[in-house]
């Protein structure tokens, strides 16, 4: 499901999640199929792929968890989120799956020294977590630069230039 070995989320029990970065890759893979098709005038391959994008973008809607105004992982047993929050919950960014009200709420969370703000922003779990440490343990609060990097660009898709410049040089 991930390459994230020792993540807190699914609380260790990595299949009793569907994982939210997953669903948005699918969709930016679908969007960028979609969008090299139209570069070469294939209008069929275009519309095939530009539908498959529209209904991963539909779907991950499912994943907004409105009490944590983020996206994160859902639980396979059907009974909601998992609350451990992580740069994860960014990749709807990156793949324009998200709305302007929710990319409002999760640059927030870059704002916010308790989740995933701070003096070294974009940890690897949220510093209110319990399974965060301040040693970072790998992605127990590391901060991965291919993952802050994630963050960065799909804040850039939604115009936050100013806060994903600010994360570059912090």
């Amino acid at each position: 499901p991930s390459g994230m070995d020792n993540t807190p989320r699914g609380r260790d029990v990595y299949d009793s999640i569907y994982w939210v970065d997953a669903l948005a890759q699918q969709g930016l893979a679908a969007l960028s199929i979609a969008r090299l098709a139209a570069i070469v005038g294939d209008t069929r391959c275009q519309h095939r792929f530009h539908q498959e994008y529209e209904a991963k973008k539909t779907l991950m809607q499912n994943y907004w968890d409105p009490f944590h105004e983020a996206f994160m992982d859902r639980l396979v047993s059907g009974d909601g989120f998992c609350p451990v929050l992580t740069p994860a919950s960014f990749w709807p960014l990156l793949a324009e799956m998200a709305t302007r009200e929710q990319a409002e709420c999760m640059a927030g969370l870059l704002l916010d020294a308790d989740k995933l703000g701070g003096p070294v922003p974009c940890p690897s779990v949220a510093r209110d977590d319990p399974d965060f440490e301040e040693d970072g343990r790998y992605w127990r609060g590391s901060v991965w630069l291919p993952a802050a990097y994630m963050v960065i660009k799909g804040l850039e898709r939604y115009g936050k230039f100013e806060l994903a410049s600010r994360l570059a040089s912090e």
